[in-house]
């Protein structure tokens, strides 16, 4: 289905810099393992992400979080299909 690239640790840094506490998925991807997230999760996931987008400050994070919706956009309602992200 696809990838999103991120040699810089766009994302990680994101997650670190991010105050995730009130969210219910993002707060729980794990930057040194692995994270899975199924088809009943990544709607919820995506609208978490659209809110994180819009509280962006930096047009980094921005970019990199809208390849990562772009990608989750693409994952929602395929069969068997799910969303992973892979630790360092």
């Amino acid at each position: 289905m696809g990838f999103v690239e991120d040699a810089q640790n766009t994302f990680s840094q994101f997650l670190n810099s991010s105050n995730l506490k009130t969210t219910e998925l993002l707060k729980y991807i794990d930057q040194y393992g692995d994270t899975t997230f199924n088809q009943l999760q990544i709607k919820h996931f995506i609208e978490e992400l659209k809110l994180k987008i819009n509280e962006c400050k930096s047009e980094k994070d921005k970019v990199k979080l809208t390849e990562i919706l772009s990608l989750s956009n693409k994952s929602l309602g395929q069969v068997h299909t799910y969303l992973k992200f892979y630790g360092d």
